[in-house]
């Protein structure tokens, strides 16, 4: 089983993302930032395995898509998703997704956490770990893959 520590949009709030590495304590194989960190880039670049900009990173190099493969059969990808806006963004996502064969898309920018699976593609958004606009709260997210690729997603409050 494979563990993937998930955070994204901290808006600038480092210390909060420091935090979660302290409650996580290296309890997971992989960890992604998926955007909108503002400032302090090369913290996130050293400290996340995936690091991606969102739409308030406007000075990044970063590449602001990332695929890579889980297990050596799920195709992901890595990117904050602004493009895809808000309404009908899921389906949006998933249409482009499953186009591309991709299996999961993890993303940000929306400060809502979801896990849906739709058109047989996973998106994965943990929320924002700083600004959230959900009842959620503060959030972040644990994915748990199975060595059978079953999916178990764990939402965390800060």
């Amino acid at each position: 089983m494979k563990k993937i520590l998930l955070i994204s949009d901290s808006h600038g709030d480092w210390d909060v993302v420091s935090k979660i590495f302290e409650k996580e304590e290296g309890n997971y194989d992989f960890s992604i930032f998926l955007g909108d960190f503002v400032r302090q880039e090369q913290y996130y670049i050293n400290n996340f395995d995936i690091a991606v900009p969102g739409n308030n990173d406007w000075s990044s190099e970063l590449s602001r898509k990332v695929e890579f493969v889980i297990n050596d059969q799920l195709k992901a990808i890595a990117f904050h998703s602004e493009e895809f806006g808000y309404f009908n963004r899921d389906q949006k996502m998933a249409q482009w997704a499953h186009a591309q064969k991709i299996d999961i898309i993890f993303c940000g920018h929306t400060h809502v956490p979801k896990f849906v699976k739709i058109n047989n593609v996973t998106i994965i958004n943990p929320g924002s770990c700083s600004l959230p606009r959900s009842k959620e709260g503060k959030t972040y997210a644990i994915l748990e893959i199975e060595n059978d690729n079953n999916l178990k997603f764990h939402l965390k409050n800060i």
